[in-house]
């Protein structure tokens, strides 16, 4: 389960360093986890006070196979999500959902393999979300350019995880301020055990980024519970202007 971590470092340099392009609704994000001190990241998320989120998947059966902080005691800066017995590595790809609505780019910047962001605007502040290591886009998101932007709603399809830039299949998921911070959506800030679906020991905090607690399925389910009538994408209407950069570090 470990990933490629000089891979990691680099990519986490890259994207701090990009320019921040410009734009009719300010913002930008990056993997910089180490540009302010972790009390600096809590104080942060606390202060954006919005819930939004819901979890970027529809297998009720998947589960969070890395937390905020990995198992073996260094700072991951995201979640990980798997579809499979954690005690194996035989994991196998899923679709992956949008988490909320926004403006959608893939492959846009340096990134860990195939992966996708999606900027959102809640309640005037920029968020971005971020998925890793997909196997495919879906080809309805624009490659390779910040300035060519989708509109996604939450729980459209935009992916299947995968393994590329990683060693196991697999989806990496991270949120990020406007002002370059990663921030955990369960605002735990620790060990996969924590963090639902699949949590041993579940907890969030009360700055968490998640619609409901514990999330939900972008169709109001809440795992491991299956229902067979999940209705995605949810009906959402399509902003103005029509089209947007992402603004991305």
């Amino acid at each position: 389960m470990v990933k490629r971590a000089v891979a990691w470092g680099a990519l986490l340099l890259v994207l701090f360093a990009l320019p921040l392009l410009q734009m009719g609704i300010a913002g930008s994000s990056s993997l910089a986890a180490k540009a302010s001190p972790q009390s600096a990241i809590h104080n942060l998320q606390s202060a954006i006070g919005v819930h939004f989120l819901t979890l970027p998947f529809a297998d009720p059966l998947i589960t969070v196979s890395q937390g905020w902080t990995y198992d073996w005691g260094s700072e991951h800066g995201g979640i990980d999500y798997m579809l499979g017995n954690r005690n194996s590595t035989n994991w196998r790809p899923f679709n992956v959902y949008a988490a909320a609505d926004g403006w959608a780019c893939g492959n846009c910047t340096n990134r860990q393999g195939n992966a996708i962001w999606i900027k959102h605007v809640v309640d005037g502040q920029t968020i971005y979300t971020y998925y890793g290591h997909l196997a495919s886009i879906d080809s309805s998101i624009p490659i390779g350019n910040q300035q060519s932007t989708t509109w996604v709603q939450r729980g459209q399809k935009i992916g299947v995880s995968g393994n590329t830039g990683a060693d196991v299949i697999h989806l990496h998921f991270g949120v990020y301020s406007s002002n370059s911070q990663p921030m955990d959506p369960y605002d735990a800030w620790t060990t996969h055990e924590s963090y639902a679906p699949g949590c041993a020991q579940c907890r969030m905090g009360d700055n968490n980024l998640w619609t409901t607690n514990p999330p939900t399925l972008a169709s109001g389910v809440t795992p491991p519970t299956p229902e067979s009538t999940m209705e995605i994408p949810t009906n959402t209407p399509i902003p103005t202007p029509t089209r947007v950069s992402c603004d991305i570090k």
